[in-house]
């Protein structure tokens, strides 16, 4: 049960992340939209896995998309 709701709570911070995309996101050269989300996705749902505040689940989110090369940038 505790699961369910740590899965509805990503899946909303997610729905609000991306209706914020259009002013900012994570951006790393030659990468399509269509894989950043995808590679975003990737993240949040090995973030999502484990028993973790959400602070350390934005925290953890941030270090996996920088592993792998991206970058926050606001337009």
């Amino acid at each position: 049960m505790k699961n369910k709701w740590l899965f509805i709570s990503i899946v909303l911070l997610s729905l609000f992340m991306s209706s914020c995309a259009a002013k900012s996101g994570w951006y790393k050269k030659t990468v399509s939209k269509e894989d950043t989300k995808t590679a975003e996705a990737k993240c949040k749902y090995e973030v999502g896995i484990n028993k973790v505040t959400q602070v350390e689940q934005g925290d953890l989110i941030i270090a996996c998309m920088e592993g792998q090369g991206y970058r926050w940038h606001s337009k």
